[in-house]
């Protein structure tokens, strides 16, 4: 065999190994396309699987958080409740020592230094609270803090006591404390009670009002709005409703019939001043609409709405007056349609 024949067997036994191999490894490389290009579905599962129990980690979470501070919320309430039961009771006491510090001093003729007691004792007397005015003192105190659990708490066990549960302001203020904070579902259900105690009160319709408005329950607000406009037609909240309410549904008119009232009612009532005229526009009504946006602009120059109007109401007026044909002999008695100087038609309704 010759060296150049054996050389070329070497190499063919020494290569076709590693040619098989690397043919091999290229047989094993996945297809694009093909399962093995796609996501584990164990994968997908642990996936879903830490999803869930992160989910249910956060409402437990939650859950623990509302319990907690509804639990601090109540320990709150009673520490502050002992603290001031405590300090009205040394207060008390404090007043008895110098009642008796006082009698000492008159009894030894020390007129002057009994009379000094005296004025420090008279600073610090109050007047006795029953239980009842306990804790509507009580449910003031919570109030301020910010806790309306509280508050109302304390105005429930007042009427407990009392045995008045047909009273009409504690149950308003049990609607308000609602109202306050943020549940407005609760403060209905307090002004619905008040309001079929006290029909004609003026007050509990007011709360729902504020209620429904919140709460954005149209319907219900209109007519708790015209309820309550039949006992006090000139009422702000109430007005201002049935205003908004009609201009939501372009009923620019009666809208305007609203505003026109509580513009003349509150005559610093800017805002309804500038939507009044805002309905105007929309009724075409031009000039009288830059009127009002013009007064506005007189006591407010800073107004966005007002500076909006007035150019939207001369742009208009200018328009109108562009496309409106004119007389050669506008100032003839024999001209029917004869305009006025401004170039509005005077007999025209605005």
């Amino acid at each position: 065999m010759r060296q150049s024949e054996r050389i070329i067997l070497i190499v063919l036994v020494l290569g076709f190994p590693v040619f098989i191999g690397a043919h091999q490894q290229v047989e094993q490389q996945p297809v694009q396309g093909s399962d093995l290009y796609q996501y584990p579905e164990a994968a997908k599962r642990y996936k879903d699987r830490y999803d869930k129990q992160l989910a249910l980690a956060a409402a437990a979470y939650t859950a623990t958080v509302t319990d907690a501070t509804d639990e601090y919320n109540l320990q709150l309430t009673n520490a502050t409740d002992k603290y001031t039961l405590a300090s009205a009771k040394a207060r008390k006491e404090y007043r008895d020592l110098l009642a008796t510090s006082m009698y000492n001093e008159f009894r030894a003729k020390r007129t002057y230094r009994g009379q000094w007691v005296k004025y420090v004792r008279d600073l610090n007397t109050v007047v006795p609270l029953t239980p009842v005015q306990e804790h509507w003192s009580l449910s003031y105190a919570c109030e301020a803090r910010g806790d309306y659990d509280g508050a109302i708490r304390h105005i429930t066990e007042a009427q407990k006591l009392s045995g008045n549960f047909y009273s009409v302001y504690p149950i308003m203020r049990i609607g308000s404390l609602y109202t306050l904070k943020g549940d407005y579902y609760k403060g209905e259900e307090a002004y619905l009670v008040a309001v079929k105690i006290s029909p004609t009160s003026i007050t509990p319709l007011s709360g729902l009002l504020y209620c429904y408005v919140v709460s954005l329950r149209t319907e219900k607000a209109i007519e708790t709005a015209e309820a309550l406009i039949k006992l006090d037609p000139m009422n702000y909240d109430a007005n201002k409703a049935l205003a908004i309410a009609a201009f939501t549904k372009s009923d620019y008119e009666i809208s305007a019939g609203y505003y026109y009232r509580l513009s003349v009612a509150f005559p610093f009532d800017m805002t309804s001043a500038t939507n009044l005229g805002w309905c105007y526009a929309y009724m075409k009504k031009y000039s009288e609409s830059q009127a009002i946006f013009g007064s506005v602009l007189v006591i407010e120059p800073t107004s966005q709405e007002a500076k909006e109007g007035y150019a939207y109401c001369t742009n208009m007026l200018k328009y109108m007056q562009s496309i409106t044909p004119v007389e050669e002999n506008p100032d003839s008695d024999d001209n029917p349609d004869q305009k006025s100087p401004d170039g509005n038609d005077p007999g025209t309704d605005k």
